[in-house]
């Protein structure tokens, strides 16, 4: 049960990140800090912050 497990959180993380790598992101560095972005859309510049183990994807509902 366990290897089961572990080849689906694998073939999860895997169509995850083929979804990440199908957006065009960019970075910039601040104090030091490799900050990696978005850049979509048209309008007043929003930023999201997402914080401890999540990224740019948990706000993927709202865009």
């Amino acid at each position: 049960m366990r290897t089961l497990i572990k080849i689906l959180a694998i073939l999860a993380i895997a169509a995850l990140t083929s979804q990440v790598m199908a957006q065009e992101t960019r970075t910039v560095e601040v104090n030091g800090v490799t900050l990696h972005y978005v850049d979509e859309g048209q309008g007043k510049p929003v930023v999201f912050a997402p914080a401890a183990l999540v990224d740019h994807r948990v706000w993927e509902p709202y865009r």
